[in-house]
């Protein structure tokens, strides 16, 4: 067996090899390593898992991600990605056969309509390195919709395969050492047809079990499509009759004949009276489809599922050799009822460093007929020759280290000597008919020299000594045996016997040495042995006894008969004793009680007690008194809390005319001396109110004070005053009620450090005004209205402000002392924030006024004034060079000057740079036409603090005849702010 270990880009990084001494070892031996193939959910998926060390050369090229690649059992070249490492000294490997690409992404949803198969799975294996190989249902087409968004590519792949009533597996191409392509092969169903392999009891079928249930049994499918604007699809367009399975025209079900005449209700009565649509029993199928066609194809195939009792078997097979898919069929005669069944392998594990362990396991079984038919006995006579039976056995030799582990060099076919404190190790391989085989060992100590001792006197010369101490001969026995411990005391013979299942094969080695010693070992294996037998009931004996107590079984007379319960004897006891087939037994108990036994429990916690009635038990600390009085909860004879109630004459101090009336009161009373007293009104002003009022000291009412918690509770009736039936609503409201008692305001007080009004709609009507004070109060949501139907009144404050941080979105009057203002002047602050480092500002004075400024990114421009407020700043006359001294100079940013010549007005703006800073120089150009000439105007300016400069002004006249210019003075400067 050889492996290719390859890298992510496709190239050979080590070639393994159970043939190359020296290569990378590879064990895939035990029930949790080797080659394991599972078909589910229509797709086989394949994961290999081995041992290897960590010590050896090529171990480095075992890294996650890496592939390993071989050719199986079946002769297919399998691609396996290596998913996890663990271990220290020694690594367990596990490898999945489909990679990450399938493993790990995950697929998009889609809605598409009928397309062939390929187009379909080329939705999940685009950019996978995998494509389509062979495809049995190239001219199938199905429609497919998926909405989830998190499927992988393989959970995805198992759905397509699932609609299209198709399978597929994950198989790779080579060219020797290369691997050429990654192919997925669809199938109408994996596997042959034929019969691969058979396994019969006794010989290769360890275990047969097997289950049965007809909870899910129905004789007619209802079919239910998908729906659609309130209709849904149905099969009664369809009409069908195969002379089993039939659905006549109009009708939503599938009927079976044969089902129906074997488990119909009618049986029982010889189906006298039973209709053609009588009897049947009735299962629900829904498929998500609009197709009746298609929604009673799968109807009928649900229907043929679930026809008939479930009967499941589960397989123990020896040395499987069948593919996946494939059929192989059992035979199981050691029962009274006779099996004959077959099988389609759905999970096989196989492995290559070892024989005879290749297992599996079984699905869809089918009940072939229990008697012999011709094909069961040419079955019977294809397994005559697969008895398993000893073929042969190898005995060699090697001397160990150590007496536990088995050395690891070469092993001698002839005995050979142990040094003294060495091991001799005989290993016995026996070789069975089927190719499997088993290896024992037996171990001999050779004894250690002793220690050496003081050197003696010089003897005389010695006679001469003994030859020395060899293998002489080893002669190898057998014998069967009952027994795996104690060694045989019959016939040893020198050919291997057969050995009954369950029973004992021993082996006898017998060294001879050449001094005529000799030693004996002994080598031990186990055949098979069969299960033991069922252990079913043999008899059941029911008994009954009255008893006292319902905890403790009786120890009384037991009788057949149901005895006679009484007020001393409650209970009624049976005792159930099962007796099996194996003469064990077993005895359960059940009680249950009269109704004397359930007043006799009654009466251990509720008593009447001469004036009052108590719940609790008697002797425990808790108890619930009830008196003429009141209610009372007690702890250890001391009140908890108590409850009494009475009707009161009442004069309140709030009544003017100080007439009495009543009032239905009642009060609890806490362990502390607390209050709570609980009143209701009566035929105040058509109220019903339940009043909750909580003091200490004396009783407000009696004293004359009013206060407390008013909560109404309407669920139906008619509200107070306004004739509205509740009918349909349940609320908690809160009044305060000013009536003829009490001539003070009502009012409704909240005090806490935080008060929440939280509901889809919340309303407030005030009749009058509606005020709301506080430090910070804030409105925020998706959408805030005021709608006032006279008047919106918002109150500005007034504040000594500093404008550089009043960002808010707010309003305020800036008074005296404040700062970063754009002049020293009182007036209104507009702030408008869109962030932390963006705000605009609006500043009007008092007098009219308008600046405007922005912050960008925490930067502060300056004050700029608006176009509509233009100044005069100063007049007179200015000539080239000539400067003059204007106040706030700063605040203007664009300058009108009237000239000597003419009536135009030269008008220039001030230059920003990128950073909102002033330039200070402006260049003034305008145009004027008196009907006959036409006259540009032109002024250079500069400016410096408070000081205006005039640094060149000319007009020039344009006229047919040529242009002529001349210098000009200024007459006139204007500000616009």
């Amino acid at each position: 067996m050889e492996w290719f270990i390859i890298s992510r880009d496709m190239h050979v990084l080590c070639n393994p090899s159970t043939d190359a001494e020296y290569s990378l070892p590879i064990d895939d031996s035990g029930v949790n390593y080797g080659q394991r193939i599972t078909l589910a959910n229509n797709v086989a998926i394949g994961t290999y898992d081995f041992k290897t060390f960590p010590d050896h050369e090529d171990s480095k090229y075992i890294t996650e991600g890496n592939y390993i690649a071989f050719k199986d059992k079946y002769g297919k070249d399998r691609l396996y990605t290596i998913m996890s490492i663990e271990g220290d000294e020694k690594w367990d490997v596990h490898c999945e056969d489909i990679g990450l690409d399938l493993i790990n992404e995950v697929a998009g949803a889609w809605n598409v309509s009928a397309e062939p198969v390929e187009t379909t799975m080329n939705r999940c294996l685009h950019d996978t390195g995998w494509s389509i190989g062979v495809n049995e249902i190239a001219d199938r087409k199905r429609a497919t919709k998926y909405e989830s968004r998190t499927d992988s590519h393989l959970a995805r792949i198992g759905m397509i395969m699932n609609a299209f009533d198709a399978e597929c597996e994950f198989v790779i191409e080579m060219n020797g050492a290369k691997v050429t392509k990654q192919v997925v092969n669809i199938y109408k169903s994996l596997g042959e047809d034929k019969v691969q392999q058979v396994f019969i009891d006794d010989i290769d079928l360890i275990a047969l079990s097997r289950s049965g249930s007809i909870e899910d049994l129905c004789t007619c499918m209802i079919c239910y499509g998908k729906e659609e604007n309130g209709v849904r699809t149905t099969i009664e367009s369809i009409e069908y009759d195969d002379g089993r399975y039939y659905s006549p025209k109009g009708h939503i079900r599938i009927y079976d004949r044969e089902a129906h005449q074997k488990w119909s209700r009618y049986r029982a009565y010889d189906y006298t009276g039973q209709g053609e649509f009588d009897g049947y029993v009735n299962g629900a199928f829904e498929y998500e489809t609009d197709s009746p066609q298609e929604l009673f194809n799968r109807g009928l195939s649900e229907l043929k599922q679930r026809n008939d009792k479930k009967v499941s078997y589960e397989a123990e097979l020896y040395d499987l050799q069948a593919d996946i898919g494939d059929t192989i069929r059992i035979a199981d005669n050691r029962y009274q009822e006779k099996l004959y069944l077959s099988a389609r392998v759905q999970e096989v594990q196989n492995h290559y460093t070892v024989n005879g362990e290749d297992t599996g396991k079984l699905a869809n079984y089918l009940l072939m007929e229990s008697k012999r038919t011709q094909d069961v006995e040419d079955m019977l006579k294809e397994l005559q020759g697969k008895v398993v039976s000893i073929d042969h056995a190898e005995i060699s030799y090697q001397i160990g280290e150590s007496g536990t582990e088995p050395p690891d060099g070469e092993w001698s076919s002839e005995p050979v000597d142990a040094e003294a404190g060495k091991y001799l190790w005989t290993r016995t391989i026996t070789y069975y008919t089927n190719s499997s085989r088993n290896t024992a060992y037996s171990i001999a100590k050779s004894g250690l020299n002793g220690e050496k001792g003081e050197s003696g006197d010089k003897g005389d010369k010695g006679d001469t000594g003994p030859a020395g101490k060899g293998i002489s001969s080893t002669e190898v026995t057998y014998q069967a045996s009952t027994s795996g411990t104690s060694i045989p005391t019959g016939t040893w013979v020198t050919s291997i016997p057969s050995v009954a299942a369950g029973s004992y094969l021993w082996t006898r080695t017998i060294i001879t040495y050449t001094d005529k010693t000799s030693t004996t070992s002994y080598a031990v294996g186990k055949m098979g042995n069969t299960g033991a037998a069922g252990k079913g009931i043999k008899s059941t004996s029911i008994t009954y006894q009255a008893h006292s107590n319902g905890t403790t079984a009786p120890t009384g007379t037991w009788t057949d008969l149901v005895p006679t319960t009484s007020a001393e004897k409650p209970y009624l006891w049976s005792r159930t004793i099962l007796t099996y087939t194996d003469n064990t037994t077993s005895t359960t108990y059940s009680v249950g009680s009269t109704p004397d036994g359930v007043l006799e429990e009654i009466r251990k916690v509720l008593r009447y007690d001469n004036t009052k009635i108590v719940l609790g038990q008697d002797g425990e600390p808790t108890s619930l008194e009830l008196t003429n009085e009141g209610l009372t909860v007690k702890s250890d004879s001391e009140n908890i809390i108590s409850v009494t109630g009475e009707n009161r004459e009442v004069t309140s101090g709030y009544n003017p005319s100080g007439a009495t009336f009543t009032r239905r009161y009642g009060k609890i009373v806490n362990a502390d001396g607390t209050i709570i007293s609980c009143g209701n009104t009566v035929a105040e002003n058509d109220y019903e109110i339940a009043e909750m009022v909580q003091y200490t000291g004396a009783d407000p009412l009696l004293s004359g004070r009013e206060a407390g918690i008013d909560i109404t509770v309407k669920i139906a009736g008619a509200y107070s005053g306004t004739n509205e039936t509740a009918t349909s609503k349940a609320r908690i409201s809160m009044h305060t009620i000013q009536n003829s008692r009490a001539s003070i305001a009502s009012e409704i007080s909240s005090y806490a450090d935080r008060i929440h009004f939280s509901g889809k709609e919340i309303n407030f009507y005030p009749t009058v005004s509606f005020g709301i004070n506080g430090e910070s109060i804030g409105f925020k949501g998706k959408g805030i209205g005021l709608y006032p139907t006279e008047e919106l009144e918002l109150g500005i404050p007034v504040v000594t402000g500093n404008c550089n941080t009043l960002t808010k979105s707010c309003t305020w009057y800036l008074g005296n002392g404040s700062t970063n203002r754009p002049l020293d002047q009182n007036g209104w602050l507009i702030s408008r924030s869109y962030s932390t480092d963006y705000c605009h500002q609006t500043y009007i004075t008092n007098t009219g006024g308008i600046y405007r400024r922005m912050m960008r990114a925490g930067k502060w421009g300056i004050w700029q004034g608006g176009y509509a407020n233009v100044k005069k700043l100063w007049s007179g006359t200015l000539s080239k060079g000539g400067s003059v001294t204007v106040a706030n100079l700063s605040l203007f940013d664009t300058f009108i000057l009237g000239t000597s010549s003419g009536t135009a007005m030269l008008i220039g703006t001030r230059y920003y740079d990128q950073y909102q800073n002033r330039g200070t120089t402006v260049l003034f150009t305008a145009g004027h036409d008196d009907g006959t000439t036409s006259y540009l105007y032109k002024a250079t300016t500069s400016m410096s603090g408070t000081t205006f400069k005039l640094t060149s002004c000319s007009v020039h006249t344009l006229d047919p005849t040529g242009c002529g210019g001349h210098a000009a003075t200024v007459k006139s400067l204007y500000g616009v702010m």
